[in-house]
């Protein structure tokens, strides 16, 4: 097993890091998520929203290619807002107008970035339609569970099974969705992950970082424990991140894996591999 180390090239490679024609270029997909986010804020959604916005929109960026999806980015990023403000049955607090000047700046943003293949003549009705072939690409299926949503899951099983850990996952969850937004900027879903993958691999390592679980439940088959467990305690886990060497966990080491398999209805082997990967997105 390699360590985890940021700039590895065996870690780009297992992660797919690369500028394939299928993916947008990392500054424009980073500028598309910053203003799907502002506008979900802009229409009333909590900030937390923007992970199923942009899990979909990866999705439908995949199924009708990025090449075609490019020329009209701006109203696809707003039609996927304007899709989950009413999923979530709230009230729109930005004006149709007002929306459409902001597709329009979005698209001289990208313009000013080198990105020709959009167009800054937008209007309501381009909107309109980007909305209906969103849909139209996703067979109308939103409730697409986002990394948000499977950490909120397993966070809250935990809580029930074991109520003293609560100020504890709390610490899990938001650190998780921290990190969490430190992928989905990087990283297309679907693509190079699965969202409930990279939930399960976050939902394990908080626990192990916050001192709930023991690290040797997350040893891969096959590796060494002490090896392991030194490459925690040496190496960052998460930014900033690493277990300490004197570390006492609340779960007994007897039972982690019995214990993760409960909260994620997912077998260790499963959330062994998902650690390794989400780990490997982090610093990729």
């Amino acid at each position: 097993m390699s360590a985890f180390k940021p700039g590895s090239n065996w870690n780009r490679r297992l992660c797919g890091v690369c500028h394939a024609q299928d993916e947008l270029p990392q500054h424009i997909r980073v500028q598309t998520i910053e203003y799907i986010a502002s506008l979900t804020k802009e229409v009333g959604l909590q900030c937390e929203t923007v992970f199923t916005t942009v899990t979909l929109l990866d999705l439908a960026l995949l199924r009708m290619g990025v090449a075609v999806a490019e020329t009209q980015l701006p109203q696809l990023s707003s039609a996927m807002a304007c899709m989950s403000k009413k999923m979530e049955s709230v009230g729109c607090r930005i004006r149709s107008r007002e929306l459409v000047q902001k597709a329009r700046d979005f698209a001289i943003q990208l313009r000013s970035q080198g990105d020709m293949n959009n167009t800054i003549d937008i209007a309501m009705g381009d909107v309109g339609n980007a909305e209906r072939m969103l849909a139209a690409t996703l067979q109308w299926q939103f409730s697409i569970p986002s990394i948000q949503q499977w950490l909120k899951l397993y966070v809250s099983r935990v809580s029930v099974i074991y109520p003293r850990t609560r100020d504890d996952l709390d610490w899990v969850y938001k650190t998780g969705i921290h990190v969490a937004k430190k992928i989905v900027f990087k990283h297309m879903m679907y693509k190079e992950a699965f969202p409930q993958q990279v939930a399960q691999g976050l939902f394990s390592t908080g626990l192990v970082l916050a001192g709930i679980v023991p690290v040797e439940t997350l040893c891969p088959a096959g590796m060494d424990q002490d090896a392991w467990k030194a490459k925690w305690q040496n190496e960052e886990v998460w930014p900033g991140m690493t277990v300490a060497s004197n570390a006492t966990f609340l779960v007994p080491a007897a039972i982690g894996r019995p214990f993760l398999e409960l909260a994620t209805h997912t077998s260790i082997e499963v959330l062994q591999n998902a650690t390794v990967r989400s780990i490997l997105l982090i610093w990729a």
